[in-house]
């Protein structure tokens, strides 16, 4: 038998794990009927005092209070239900669950100062993270609406570099096709004008050949035999025509006559209906140059009336001069 003084020691060690636990349950238990109303008037008043010392105790209280309102708001399970005691009253199976649940949890489990202090330290970071966190996703959100705006940015200025490659290329097409049109244009023109180069040369020398082989002498009015050296016309070899330009003084006829004479009034050329042009007042005669040797000739000229008859006009002297080859 143990004694008095063992006794007296064993309560001065301090309490072991296994003790410590069933007083813990012990004062689970106390709260439990306290918040049940099952405690006698001079239990609760003590009860009430010990809560006014400790204000561990006071808010162990307050979490069992919690504790019990949810799990009595919370229906059961059919399953659990069945496996309870009808026998047993409904504020002790709420109690039974409530002294498994604290048990298991332990008594480390009530809220105290420090645990507190850690869960608001823990819901500081992690607002403060979300905070970061949004704030990040805030600048993602802007670079991401930044880089969208340089691709569309991008993209139309891509969109109008191609629209102007595409234009100077229509115009570069174009401008080509222009240039390759008036080249042909102008090789075109080079060859008109070549051949109109060859048909001038042709012509100059059909000229050349043509005054070359034509003498011309212009006769004006007045030219009678005595009043004055007479107006030469000098042959060149080669020459096959001869043509002479009578002047007149007025247009008073619609038909002409001349008749050529030598030095000699010999007849040896004569020309009929000859007309004047009205704009020049002028008559054309050409002679075969072989029927005119050197020598001074007369042109006898007269015109025919509208009755027919012949009145004379006029005589033109002139002198042939033939040059030898």
């Amino acid at each position: 038998m143990p004694t008095s003084s063992d006794t007296n020691l064993m309560s001065d060690l301090p309490p072991t794990d296994g003790e410590f636990e069933e007083l813990a349950i012990a004062e689970e238990e106390l709260i439990d009927a306290y918040l049940r109303n099952e405690l006698s008037a001079d239990e609760r008043k003590l009860f009430a005092n010990a809560l006014h010392g400790s204000s561990e105790l006071r808010e162990r209280l307050h979490f069992a209070s919690l504790l019990l309102k949810e799990v009595s708001s919370t229906p059961q399970p059919q399953t659990l239900v069945s496996q309870i005691d009808h026998s047993s009253h409904p504020s002790e199976v709420a109690f039974r669950s409530l002294r498994k649940w604290r048990h298991f949890f332990g008594p480390s489990f009530m809220p105290k100062p420090a645990f507190r202090l850690a869960l608001a330290a823990c819901v500081v970071l992690i607002l403060l993270g979300g905070a970061a966190l949004l704030a990040g996703w805030m600048n993602l959100r802007r670079e991401s609406q930044r880089l969208a705006a340089e691709r569309t940015t991008l993209e139309q200025q891509q969109q109008a570099l191609e629209k102007s490659a595409a234009e100077q290329q229509s115009r570069s097409a174009q401008l080509t096709a222009e240039i390759l049109t008036e080249r042909q244009q102008l090789e075109d023109d080079r060859k008109r004008l070549e051949l109109r180069r060859v048909q001038i040369a042709g012509e100059q020398t059909s000229s050349r050949t043509s005054v070359a082989t034509l003498a011309h002498l212009f006769l004006p009015p007045g030219l009678t035999r005595g009043a004055g050296p007479p107006k030469e016309l000098r042959i060149q070899p080669g020459v096959a025509k001869i043509k002479l330009e009578l002047g007149l003084e007025a247009v008073d006829y619609a038909r002409y006559q001349a008749v050529i004479k030598n030095a000699q009034n010999v007849e040896v050329y004569q020309q009929r209906g000859l007309k004047p042009t009205r704009s020049n007042k002028t008559l054309a005669l050409k002679v075969s140059a072989s029927s005119l040797p050197a020598g001074d000739y007369t042109v006898y000229l007269s015109g025919t009336t509208s009755s027919g008859a012949t009145e004379v006009v006029g005589e033109y002297s002139f002198r042939v001069i033939r040059k030898q080859e």
